[in-house]
């Protein structure tokens, strides 16, 4: 696990010591995360305050938004501060790769996670339209990188433009419409907001959904910022295709996440019952006149997943062989494996006995997949 470069909170200098996450956790050594949204050019904050920046200043006056989030942990009886703008050294690659990979597990563990809401006024302490979709429409809900920043820790606190406070992620429940709030603008239940713990039990489709519309200002850290949300770790390359960095993703959630629901992208499927074949001809040995799918088995990107939400993983066998009915037999977890090789995808997957289609040159089975669908009652 990569080194934590720290602020030191009450001088606005870097800390003489770096720490990884176990020698914090070893030591109880609290530490506070910024979350924010990086200033563009014309915005008052530009640029961002940089590693080079605290370098040259040592001691004196940060950038406001830095100098008031170490005041924030500085109230919060904390002396380790930590922002992504300028505790990694943005230009150096050899540092901003392994930051990429830890980055999830630096927020998880973070005793204190302050959002900083640069476009949201102050809550007026009661819930009005005008200040709703204010907040709805933060440009902090749209970012990639902040949807494991709202994720990971425990204690997420967000805070207005002035600096005031707002709310705090682990009392959601008792917010109310402003635990509505959060989840219209993220999509995500409240429950699982207030128990980071829960995201062990979300499949991937679900996941990657959440992050599915949310941009970046490099295309490749669309995929790069599900990394740590997903259990895996990436060898960060920036300079290729978006499509290509959403490949090095899928192909180490394929290799490590048994889980069907990577499989369920796209637009609903349409079809009818009996199922017509969409490659269907009479001549089963002249297929020149067929025009091809214009779809693949697998994913291109995350935006793939917009439609996904919903999808939860049986994760295990026996539960979902049970739902379909079927003796369980010789099946195992190993049902659920997805294999990239050479010649394309391996998969072991149930199927059904062939079914009824108007094309008797095309025996059509069903695949059943370990996944159902989370109706609006839960079901």
């Amino acid at each position: 696990m990569a080194q934590m470069r720290f602020l030191h909170a009450p001088t606005g200098t870097f800390s003489e010591t770096r720490y990884t996450v176990d020698q914090l956790k070893a030591d109880g050594i609290p530490y506070a995360c910024l979350s924010h949204v990086w200033s563009k050019p014309g915005d008052s904050g530009y640029p961002e305050c940089s590693y080079q920046d605290v370098l040259k200043n040592r001691g004196r006056r940060l950038s406001s938004k830095i100098q008031r989030f170490c005041d924030v942990v500085k109230g919060n009886g904390i002396e380790l501060a930590w922002a992504d703008s300028c505790c990694i050294n943005q230009d150096d690659l050899a540092e901003v790769q392994p930051a990429v990979n830890s980055m999830f597990t630096w927020y998880r563990n973070a005793t204190l996670c302050v959002v900083f809401l640069h476009d949201v006024d102050d809550y007026p302490g009661h819930l009005t339209a005008q200040w709703a979709t204010q907040f709805c429409d933060s440009g902090w809900f749209t970012r990639c990188w902040t949807l494991q920043e709202l994720l990971g820790p425990d204690s997420v606190i967000f805070y207005s433009r002035n600096w005031r406070p707002i709310m705090d992620k682990a009392t959601l429940s008792n917010s109310g419409e402003l635990a509505a709030l959060v989840e219209c603008a993220t999509g995500i239940p409240p429950s699982v907001l207030e128990d980071p713990r829960s995201l062990a039990n979300i499949s991937v489709a679900q996941k990657i959904s959440w992050g599915a519309l949310r941009r970046a200002t490099k295309p490749e850290d669309a995929s790069y910022s599900l990394a740590g949300l997903l259990g895996v770790s990436l060898n960060v390359r920036y300079g290729i295709t978006v499509e290509e960095a959403f490949q090095l993703l899928l192909s180490q959630v394929l290799q490590r996440i048994p889980d069907h629901t990577v499989l369920l992208w796209g637009h609903p499927c349409q079809a009818q019952y009996p199922f017509t074949p969409p490659a269907c001809h009479d001549d089963p040995h002249s297929l020149q006149d067929v025009a091809p799918l214009q779809t693949h088995l697998l994913p291109g990107c995350p935006a793939d997943f917009c439609m996904s939400p919903r999808f939860i993983s049986f994760h295990r066998a026996q539960p979902f062989l049970d739902a379909a009915g079927i003796d369980r037999g010789r099946a195992t977890d190993q049902i659920f494996v997805i294999r990239r090789t050479a010649d394309g995808v391996h998969a072991k997957l149930l199927l059904s006995l062939p079914v009824p289609t108007s094309c008797h040159h095309f025996p059509t089975r069903i695949a059943l997949l370990g996944c159902y669908v989370n109706g609006p009652d839960g079901k």
